[in-house]
């Protein structure tokens, strides 16, 4: 067992050091606390100031939104090839027989964790990214074409 040994320091050396420690110690700027404003003193608009190119993209800019009724409608029509979007349905639409078909697809959350993938409803769980996207789905339902 060694035992740990101070070496003995020089006083006058020491009393110098001490000093220079007192020195470094008052050097430090005091701190002034920030004043706060008021929170009931009346607000001030900033000045704002626009670019000169910004100015010509703002012209152009129609600040009203432009409803065309030809565009929704269009957004209704499911077209031939359209996949479904429920999560773990592969069915495409190939007409309207493909709305008497049942749907089998994941209602729950896809999980990734510590490299095991798996959705929330069935717990089936699987390391391989194929395999989990080629999981059939473990709920029955109608297709959805359009997402809302």
């Amino acid at each position: 067992r060694v035992a740990k040994t101070r070496k003995k320091i020089d006083p006058e050396l020491e009393a110098q050091l001490e000093a220079a420690n007192k020195e470094k110690a008052a050097v430090r700027a005091q701190i002034t606390p920030i004043i706060r404003p008021n929170e009931n003193d009346p607000l001030v608009r900033l000045r704002s100031s626009i670019g000169s190119s910004l100015t010509p993209l703002l012209s152009k800019l129609s600040l009203e939104k432009k409803v065309d009724a030809p565009e929704i409608e269009a957004d209704n029509i499911v077209t031939v090839g359209t996949t479904c979007k429920n999560a773990g349905c592969r069915q495409t639409y190939k007409g309207e027989q493909s709305n008497l078909d049942t749907c089998f697809y994941h209602a729950g959350y896809p999980i990734f964790h510590e490299g095991m993938k798996y959705w929330t409803c069935c717990q089936r769980k699987t390391s391989d990214f194929a395999n989990f996207l080629e999981q059939q789905g473990c709920t029955s339902g109608n297709h959805v074409w359009i997402k809302r």
